[in-house]
């Protein structure tokens, strides 16, 4: 016996304490936030198309990365992810996105050159593969990017950032994480 979801499902959290074998997603759904959370999925999930407004990939390891312009979001997460970096970067290229955020994923050989975002959130450090932000970053037009406060430990990193944002490749930029936390405690 299937299962038909969509019709009146607008928040689908696909996670692991389900068998998600028997269910099906209806062609003309309603969903408008998707959250993967396992790789059990819908045996029809990649094959329709969607308008949703967000989309978040947690805790996956993707061996095959799906077309995300079927999901038809410009709001994309990826949290404790691990992925190949080229096929990110190749799945990337032709979106239209507003948001992209990378969240403690494990991504070698990440590669966002040339990609235009109005937010890019990159909490995931580059230097465990030793990449460059600029490396990573290269030509892409972000408006507002936050980044993890490790990777400003690098004098490369900020200078690049400095750069970016006096030929205004990047608007602004800011930084999260433990070390920022530690500091403003001290004042």
């Amino acid at each position: 016996m299937s299962f038909i979801i969509g019709l009146n499902c607008r928040y689908l959290n696909i996670t692991s304490g389900v068998d998600w074998t028997d269910v099906i997603v209806r062609k003309n759904n309603q969903i408008e936030q998707m959250v993967i959370n396992t790789p059990n999925v819908p045996a029809n999930l990649f094959d329709l198309q969607y308008n949703l407004k967000s989309l978040k990939i947690v805790n996956i390891d993707i061996k095959d990365m799906p077309n995300l312009n079927k999901f038809g979001t410009n709001d994309i997460t990826f949290e404790d992810c691990r992925t190949n970096g080229e096929d990110l970067s190749k799945e990337l290229e032709n979106l239209n996105l507003k948001k992209l955020t990378l969240n403690r994923c494990n991504i070698p050989k990440l590669n966002l050159n040339g990609i235009e975002v109005d937010e890019l959130v990159l909490k995931t450090s580059v230097d465990t593969y030793e990449q460059k932000l600029e490396d990573v970053i290269g030509q892409s037009r972000i408006k507002r990017l936050t980044i993890s406060d490790d990777l400003t430990q690098d004098p490369e990193n900020v200078e690049f950032l400095k750069a970016a944002v006096a030929r205004r490749q990047i608007g602004q930029w800011t930084k999260v994480g433990l070390l920022s936390k530690k500091l403003q405690k001290k004042k």
